[in-house]
């Protein structure tokens, strides 16, 4: 009895099993697993062609995205339901009864070979594009398993089953490759004309009768391989001319495909075939993607050395222009200072000349003999006063007539107040006038009569006057023609 343990991997495996991410125990004779819970770097891992039961040991080793179990005595796979990172799992070759796939991320399963009754559910593995359940003991097809799927399924194989009814699968929209061969089916139902990315169609090995039945499939514009080999179609009459004629871009052989214990190309040791093909495609698509992630790491680290020395070169090229600028920065300033102190220089040279000139002109002009003076003096006196002079003589005795005008209005006014009786009135005008002018008023009768006669009909000099303003009032009375200045 072997049992895989950590003690049997170090002695199986070179190196450490800490750090291997591939592991190939392909028939050792295993019996059991121990716990391979150490090896959390391990990616793929093989043990198919082993004597393996029970998975106990797997459940720990979550990194794990490619296994294979195939040719084992495995009943059940539900102790690595933990593997959330699981891609491809091949479990072909088994005594599984059920599964129900667990990992988000599943994209390849095969199971062919087991005791499968029923096909699997994928509502929790939505990204499966390849599902091989050929060879098992399934009797019909539920599309409610398989929506879960509906966007990404593309190659079914249901070979060498129980199945009588093809259903409604157009919402497989994405199904390139269905395999039915070795069932027992009657009819291509019409439904099928809606699988429009169909390329291959394995029909083999069923029951159905007529020509017509391949009429859906007329609309299957990428359909390319299509096999009807042991149906009782062919032995209809006109057989295989007219299934040209309603599928002429389709071969149908005249011969059977079967020779000296060939295989069928269609068969299911066909699919099975393809189903471990498209494994070690996707195996060596990774292992591609793997290089090429290395080769883009390394040109990245290359591109950053480059960069990082192109950007210190441009530091040392920036550092020698600021130098070289601040050098003639400073030579520019030096330069200007000696302009401004030249120009400075220039500047009062100029104005040292200037007034040497003055002066030297000043003292070329000759001065006047004092005989030519006293003659300049006459020449004046004969030609008369200026125009100024006269302007300021009429200006003079324009004053003198007004005060004169004046003068003889302040007579006459006088004269003029006979007429007034000053015993009866004078008492009442000088209360009157000290109303206005203030209680130590002094000014004569006369005046103040005159003025409070006037006062009644004038509006300008309630505008004009003020009590106790003796200039005011004044002003107002020559105003009025009273005498007022002139008059005092």
């Amino acid at each position: 009895m072997v049992v895989l343990t950590y003690s049997y991997l170090s002695s199986q495996v070179e190196g450490d099993p800490k750090e291997i991410k591939t592991i190939k125990l392909s028939g050792r004779d295993i019996d059991s697993i121990d716990d391979l819970s150490s090896c959390q770097a391990l990616v793929r891992l093989d043990l198919s062609g082993n004597r393996i039961s029970l998975l106990d040991g797997l459940g720990e080793c979550t990194g794990v995205t490619w296994l294979n179990l195939s040719d084992n005595q495995i009943a059940s796979l539900d102790k690595i339901s933990p593997l959330k990172s699981l891609v491809v799992l091949n479990a072909a070759k088994n005594e599984l009864s059920e599964y129900h796939p667990g990992s988000r991320t599943l994209k390849t399963l095969i199971l062919n070979q087991n005791r499968l009754q029923e096909i699997p559910s994928l509502k929790l593995s939505p990204e499966i594009k390849t599902l091989v359940l050929s060879s098992n003991r399934i009797r019909a097809i539920n599309p409610v398993r398989l929506r879960g799927a509906a966007l990404h399924l593309q190659k079914l194989s249901l070979s060498n089953n129980q199945i009588r009814v093809i259903p409604d699968l157009s919402f497989l929209s994405e199904l390139r490759e269905l395999r039915l061969n070795s069932n027992s089916i009657i009819e291509i139902p019409q439904s099928l004309a809606f699988n429009r990315q169909l390329r291959i169609l394995d029909l083999g090995k069923n029951r159905i009768r007529k020509v017509r039945s391949l009429q859906p499939l007329k609309t299957l514009e990428y359909l390319k391989k299509l096999n009807v080999r042991g149906n009782p179609l062919e032995t209809e009459p006109g057989y295989p001319l007219e299934a040209r004629k309603l599928l002429p871009s389709i071969h149908f052989p005249e011969a059977p495909i079967v020779k000296d214990g060939g295989k069928n190309a269609f068969s299911d040791e066909a699919a099975n075939s393809d189903a471990k093909n498209l494994v070690a495609k996707d195996n060596g698509e990774r292992v591609d993607s793997e290089k090429k992630a290395n080769k883009l790491k390394e040109k990245k680290k290359k591109i950053k050395k480059k960069k990082e020395s192109k950007s210190k070169d441009n530091e040392t090229v920036s550092k020698k222009m600021n130098d070289e600028e601040q050098k003639l920065a400073k030579r520019k300033k030096k330069k200007m200072k000696r302009k401004r102190k030249e120009e400075s220089v220039k500047e009062e040279e100029g104005t040292v000349a200037r007034t040497k000139s003055k002066k030297s002109k000043k003292a070329e002009k000759p001065k006047k003999h004092p005989v030519e003076q006293e003659e300049g003096k006459e020449k004046k006196d004969e030609i008369g006063p200026s125009k100024t002079t006269k302007k300021r003589k009429t200006k003079k005795q324009k004053k003198k007539a007004r005060a004169i005008d004046e003068a003889s209005n302040a007579e006459k006014q006088e004269d003029d107040g006979d007429a007034i009786d000053f015993d009866a009135f004078g008492a009442q005008a000088r209360e009157k006038a000290n109303d206005l002018m203030g209680t130590n008023s002094n000014r004569s009768g006369v005046l103040s009569a005159k003025f409070f006669k006037k006062k009644k009909t004038s509006k300008k000099l309630e505008k004009t006057t003020q009590p106790g303003d003796l200039t005011s009032l004044l002003k107002a009375s020559d105003k009025l023609g009273l005498g007022g200045v002139s008059a005092w």
